[in-house]
């Protein structure tokens, strides 16, 4: 991905993976602020910001404007139109993840779809592994659609087993260093998209580090 402001990857869509059902996007972000908004639409989806580094402005048709630290989740779900940016906050360097996800056809967000939320502090899978719940888990923030965000941090060299439930599909896309997951060499800016894995080994070195996300399969 590169635009005149931002630079960046998509995980898809790309001309060689499409959509991940429910998931139609899932890209990282790299901007230097400040930059001036260009909003753009949302509709019957859901849409999720993780802040990586530095630090991120969320506008809306509105212009209200929210300032998003390190650490920092945001959520929106919308049946009908929704007009956004998201810009670096100025300054620095800033780092994001994205994803973005269609919800079912006639579903109408409960109350309060939109919210900002800090990561909890991480649980260790095992020795020098660590598990921090973003969305869903763990974490206050919540998914109008059921999905789950987690990252998955290696201090030193080991090796974890992730459960996945039958009924759902997974991407894993790693966000630093080097590893593998379920066998495959994975590196940075690299992803694992998966169905019908009831369990995957993720092993790493020191900087491995995943970002997780699971979601009900769609219903055909």
């Amino acid at each position: 991905m590169e635009l005149p402001e931002i630079q960046g990857k998509v995980l898809f869509p790309t001309l060689r993976q499409g959509p991940w059902l429910p998931v139609v996007r899932l890209a990282e972000s790299t901007a230097q602020g400040p930059w001036e908004p260009d909003l753009h639409s949302h509709v019957s989806e859901e849409v999720v910001n993780y802040v990586l580094s530095g630090g991120i402005v969320e506008v809306d048709a509105a212009d209200r404007r929210v300032e998003l630290g390190v650490g920092t989740v945001v959520v929106h779900a919308s049946g009908e139109e929704y007009r956004h940016d998201v810009a670096p906050r100025p300054g620095g360097a800033s780092r994001w993840l994205s994803v973005v996800a269609s919800l079912p056809r006639g579903r109408v967000p409960a109350a309060a779809p939109s919210g900002v939320f800090r990561a909890p502090a991480p649980t260790e899978l095992a020795p020098g592994i660590l598990s921090r719940a973003l969305v869903g888990g763990g974490a206050e923030a919540r998914s109008q659609l059921g999905m789950e965000l987690s990252t998955l941090e290696f201090a030193r060299h080991g090796s974890t087993r992730l459960a996945v439930p039958g009924d759902r599909r997974a991407i894993l896309y790693a966000i630093g260093g080097r590893g593998s997951i379920g066998g495959l060499p994975t590196t940075e800016g690299e992803g694992v998209l998966t169905e019908n894995a009831t369990t995957l080994e993720a092993e790493g070195g020191s900087g491995f580090e995943l970002f997780v996300v699971t979601v009900p399969s769609p219903s055909y």
